[in-house]
């Protein structure tokens, strides 16, 4: 993986949000972000441009470590996510306009165009079973008590790996709430955490470091 694919990992595939969806420099860095996890690598690369986007609101002050994190003992925790059907894309009626392409309007009483599917009457989700059962990216990762999106947690550890790091140093600033630094070799990863919901049906896993044998 060279680094303009290191980068574009991180970038957002959202066209609302146009600003996120391609790398730039930053003071002597060329980082990405989707809004969730950030990537800084040293260097200016000449062909982005310069952010446009107000990061330094979000970059929390890096305090010292909680814990190193072991990356065996990180791919050893993402073994134990449990796995869910993964599910192809498919066609299916819209439910917004039960799939006639236009509704009635509730404030007029017109019929309007229906732009969740474009007028079509279908839209393409995620729903059709295949039998092949894969770790659950919306699953979370405990890492120093504080809950991570393991969607972006493989991320951390696909640049780990990259630049052939051993350890990822965790960093947290005074409030826990905001960013936590992951720092993987001359990399610098910007990660939110997520909330624990007591209620909902969540795949959870701890991360704990490995047993060194005698």
């Amino acid at each position: 993986m060279n680094r303009p694919e290191m980068l574009k990992m991180f970038i957002s595939e959202d066209d609302l949000r146009p600003a996120m969806m391609n790398p730039w420099t930053w003071e002597g860095q060329t980082g990405a972000t989707n809004g969730h996890i950030m990537i800084l690598l040293p260097g200016v690369d000449a062909e982005y441009k310069p952010c446009e986007l107000g990061i330094r609101s979000v970059l929390t002050p890096e305090v010292e470590g909680i814990e190193s994190i072991d990356v065996k003992s990180l791919c050893a925790a993402m073994e134990r996510i449990p796995k869910v059907e993964r599910l192809d894309p498919e066609e299916v009626e819209c439910e917004t306009c039960d799939g006639e392409g236009e509704y009635e309007c509730f404030e007029c009483g017109s019929e309007v165009h229906c732009d969740d599917c474009d007028g079509k009457g279908k839209v393409t989700k995620n729903v059709k079973p295949t039998g092949i059962f894969i770790p659950d990216d919306n699953a979370k990762m405990i890492i120093d008590k504080v809950p991570f999106s393991v969607r972006y947690l493989k991320k951390i550890l696909v640049v780990a790996q990259e630049l052939n790091v051993a350890e990822i140093n965790h960093k947290t600033g005074p409030e826990p709430a905001r960013g936590h630094w992951f720092m993987v070799g001359e990399a610098r990863v910007l990660l939110m955490p997520m909330r624990l919901e007591p209620e909902a049906d969540e795949h959870i896993v701890t991360y704990r470091k490995l047993k060194v044998s005698a």
